[in-house]
């Protein structure tokens, strides 16, 4: 045990009772899970990127030189590659919960699956998380004028004004703009319920977004 330590530089330990873990690999299952976690958390983040990209909020880093049914589309590769790892991770997360269960009496015979699963888990995920931040993350800008667009013409900007005009009239002005194809600034000024500087500062993109606001 000291020699592995001195050799990998890992704090590693012999178990208390050797033949406990021939039998019971459940601490895989537990630390695998972690990484299921992040793989779902990647996925997820993966997503919501892609469809930022898909809604021209952000403009993605173009990896690749286009795509090959639709010349000049830059494809979100690196999301979509680690959406696969990701796919891929929870896959093995499954066969190692499955290994780790078919322990009998003093002996589980799978274990070589599931050092093979947690191990390519650890490999696939850190390199996953490596070009994810060099290929995409680092290069992603964000589209001010189309993010203000969508900002401005969103019924949910009439949310921060409902504590100044009560629950049902906010509703009704929000219902409206959305009828009408209008702004809820627009909607606004129209009915005379605020000035255009009053709006300037309620509305405030700056403002919204500071921690709590609500």
């Amino acid at each position: 045990i000291q020699r592995l330590r001195d050799i990998t530089g890992l704090n590693l330990a012999k178990a208390d009772n050797l033949i406990d873990p021939t039998q019971n690999w459940d601490i895989f299952a537990e630390v695998h899970g972690l990484l299921k976690a992040l793989a779902v958390n990647l996925y997820k983040i993966s997503n919501d990127l892609i469809l930022m990209g898909a809604f021209k909020e952000i403009q993605l880093p173009a990896v690749q030189a286009g795509s090959s049914i639709m010349p000049g589309k830059v494809n979100p590769v690196i999301l979509e590659c680690v959406k696969q790892v990701a796919v891929r991770v929870m896959a093995n997360d499954v066969a190692i919960n499955m290994a780790s269960s078919h322990g009998q009496f003093e002996l589980n015979a799978l274990a070589p699956l599931i050092v093979h699963c947690m191990l390519e888990s650890l490999e696939i995920l850190t390199n996953a998380v490596e070009v994810m931040i060099e290929k995409c993350v680092r290069g992603i800008k964000a589209n001010e004028e189309v993010c203000r667009m969508y900002l401005e013409r969103s019924p949910a900007l009439i949310t921060p004004l409902a504590p100044y005009l009560g629950y049902d009239k906010a509703s009704e002005i929000a219902k409206e703009a959305v009828a009408k194809g209008k702004t809820i600034r627009d909607v606004l000024l129209e009915k005379g319920l605020f000035s255009d500087e009053e709006l300037e500062v309620l509305l405030s993109p700056q403002e919204l977004v500071k921690p709590g606001i609500a």
